[in-house]
């Protein structure tokens, strides 16, 4: 995103309009590469986040309020004894770069008035946060620590003396002229570049988006060879373009179909199937965006991280159900040592001690059984010996029958949480799954610093009869529909074979028998309940349906899980072409 030289200098003018003179209450670190400062002003208070993280990096006035973690860091202690209480005399841009520096009155330990300087460097993967004291230019300390082995330009550590990071040898767009400009575009590097890739280069405070944008503003094809560009486009750009991005302040976001994917500091070009949205300050639209793309980042990472643990649980479970299989069908087999007992013990007298094997005719009379001996044993130690392996067999073929049966039962489960798993759409939704995981015994509970969410709602369509149509959207949900808030008269339904979602189809109190529910109504519920089951990607999915009053939940086992009688079977779809009207009525 462009948090670049530009943006920051929209950024710099708002922060200076509405925090300098206040003073800074409170500082959080609530993460490793992140500040929250705290500033009290006569209406409220601001939290301004500052952030050094390498991808978002950012700074501007947040409306959340953020965590204030139980134990602060060593750098957030030390920024707490110098900076708390400060008055803002200003932010600084440096030379259009992408370094900020806070300036501050501060009281020092004499209780007299001293400048310090909070640099703020959004440079990247060395992009940090470093207090200073600007008459000496000597570090205090740095959020990031580090010495020449690991930088050759610079070190960051307490009493060093500080040093700028290392220029980018680029042109300021505010002060160099147009031939310095024109000369540099021209240059032998940028002879073969495209004219963004080459204004790139030129320019100092402008991302590669922002160059892009810059050129097509200009009516330019950004992927245009440099050399194709003459005087009057360069012109035009230098003299019109840039100036105007660079005095007026017009906050945008670009937003697609999943949210912001862009902000501005100007109007863009609209790309195609973009929406445009237009804000009063730069801070707003900054804090829109990163809230949202970092709450849909965070969410993409929780659901992947439990995903993959739900991926390991379920080969675990696969494998153990593999070898379970084995293991019963060779204890299957063991009814052939019941025969070789009584076989033994029934012609056991005409068998002479010591030998290692002997045929013996079958009680049927068809053909003969070939037994192998203990030559020490006599027949009937023998034939005890084949029934007592017989025994141990029997009862590990029980206990294997046992096993397999609660193994399954937790692969279903498993799947179940799944399918839950991938239709959910907020943080909200995976905290129940998780917490459903921590009370099954499926992942180990977690200290929570905060309460948890209220527990959400189901999801709800409206059939084409007026009907309305639950969906679970996770096990403990999936239960509390059927069992507790659902009618014994109204419809459940579900996907045969396959972990999925329970589905309660509201039926009027005036329908009496089955022969009575609308038949759209039942297969738009049908749909719904093979959409959202582990079928969906199945042409063609069976989906059990019965009265609710039909489905009951066997003591004893995992939420969710229901046994059911007297139902009734259809096939559909769950790719159906009336799916995406039917999603379309969903309500909050």
């Amino acid at each position: 995103m462009p948090f670049d030289g530009l943006a920051i200098s929209h950024l710099v003018r708002e922060l200076n309009q509405q925090l300098a003179g206040q003073r800074i209450e409170k500082i959080y670190q609530p993460e490793r590469d992140q500040l929250t400062l705290v500033i009290r002003q006569k209406r409220g208070s601001s939290h301004l986040i500052i952030s050094i993280n390498q991808r978002w990096a950012r700074m501007y006035i947040s409306r959340e309020r953020g965590e204030n973690p139980a134990q602060p860091t060593a750098f957030c202690m030390l920024l707490r004894k110098h900076l708390e209480g400060a008055k803002i005399l200003g932010f600084v841009q440096q030379d259009f770069d992408r370094i900020v520096w806070l300036k501050v009155a501060a009281l020092n330990d004499l209780m007299e008035w001293q400048e310090k300087v909070l640099v703020c460097e959004f440079t990247g993967k060395n992009a940090n946060v470093v207090l200073i004291d600007p008459h000496k230019n000597i570090i205090v300390d740095g959020m990031k620590r580090y010495g020449h082995e690991l930088s050759s330009h610079r070190e960051v550590h307490p009493g060093v003396e500080y040093v700028p990071p290392p220029s980018q040898d680029k042109l300021n767009p505010t002060t160099c002229d147009y031939s310095m400009f024109y000369q540099s575009l021209w240059s032998d590097s940028n002879h073969s570049s495209t004219i963004s890739t080459a204004l790139f280069r030129t320019l100092k405070g402008f991302s590669p988006v922002t160059c892009r944008e810059l050129c097509s503003l200009a009516g330019i094809e950004p992927d245009s060879p440099v050399g194709e560009c003459g005087d009057y486009e360069l012109s035009n750009l230098f003299f019109n373009i840039i100036p105007t991005l660079i005095s007026e302040t017009n906050p945008t976001l670009v937003e697609g179909a999943n949210g912001p994917e862009e902000f501005f500091s100007f109007i863009p070009v609209r790309p195609e199937n973009k929406n445009l949205v237009s804000y009063d300050s730069l801070n707003l639209a900054m804090d829109t965006f990163y809230n949202q793309r970092l709450a849909q980042i965070r969410f993409e990472s929780l659901r992947a991280n439990i995903s993959r643990n739900i991926k390991t649980l379920l080969d675990k479970a696969y494998r153990k159900l593999f070898f379970q299989e084995g293991d019963l069908e060779q204890a299957q087999k063991s009814e052939i040592l019941k025969v070789y007992g009584e076989l033994l013990t029934a012609y056991g007298y005409q068998i002479p001690k010591g030998q290692s094997k002997v045929i013996l005719p079958n009680f049927d009379g068809l053909g003969e059984t070939e037994i192998e001996l203990q030559p020490h044993l006599t027949p009937q130690q023998n034939a005890q010996r084949y029934f007592k392996q017989y025994a141990k067999a029997k009862k590990a073929r029980n206990r294997l029958e046992e096993l397999i049966a609660y193994n399954r039962q937790d692969i279903r489960y498993l799947e179940s949480i799944q399918v839950s798993l991938d239709k959910a759409s907020t943080i909200e939704e995976i905290e129940e799954i998780i917490d459903e995981l921590e009370e099954q015994g499926f992942a180990r509970p977690k200290t929570r610093s905060r309460s948890r969410p209220a527990a959400s709602s189901p999801r709800r369509f409206m059939s084409t009869d007026g009907l309305c149509i639950w969906v679970g959207k996770n096990n403990r949900q999936n239960e509390a529909l059927t069992l507790k808030t659902s009618r014994k008269t109204d419809l459940w339904l579900h996907a045969q074979g396959y972990a999925g979602a329970h589905v309660i189809l509201e039926l009027p109190p005036s329908v009496a028998s089955i022969d009575e529910v609308p038949v759209s109504s039942l297969e738009e519920a049908a749909i719904l309940a093979g959409y959202y089951s582990r079928g969906k990607d199945a042409e063609k999915v069976a989906v059990d349906y019965t009265f609710r009053s039909q489905v009951k939940k066997p003591r004893g086992s995992r939420p969710g899980m229901v046994i059911y009688d007297n139902y009734w079977t259809v096939f559909i779809n769950p790719s159906d072409p009336r799916l995406p009207a039917i999603l379309k009525t969903a309500a909050d």
